[in-house]
């Protein structure tokens, strides 16, 4: 099955993962942050089940690295929490 992401509005040509990496660093705990504390209060849970949040986490950071998968740097987004 092949998706196809549509982006409607304003701006639709400029949907780059620099765009989509804005501020990461204060939307990350917000997402995240209560679904791991939560796993890890548990007794029902284990952290270790997760499987998209480390995904997630995993490409963000992988993102901070500044260079794309042929080796090509790139200018990472405005971070405020990233100085």
């Amino acid at each position: 099955m092949k998706m196809t992401f549509r982006w409607y509005g304003e701006g639709n040509d400029s949907i780059t993962p620099q765009r989509i990496a804005t501020d990461t660093s204060q939307k990350l705990s917000i997402r995240f942050g209560e679904t791991i504390k939560a796993y890890m209060a548990s007794p029902d849970h284990r952290a270790s089940d997760l499987k998209l949040i480390p995904l997630a986490l995993a490409g963000w950071l992988r993102y901070l690295i500044g260079t794309d998968d042929k080796g090509q740097e790139f200018e990472l987004s405005p971070d405020p929490l990233l100085l």
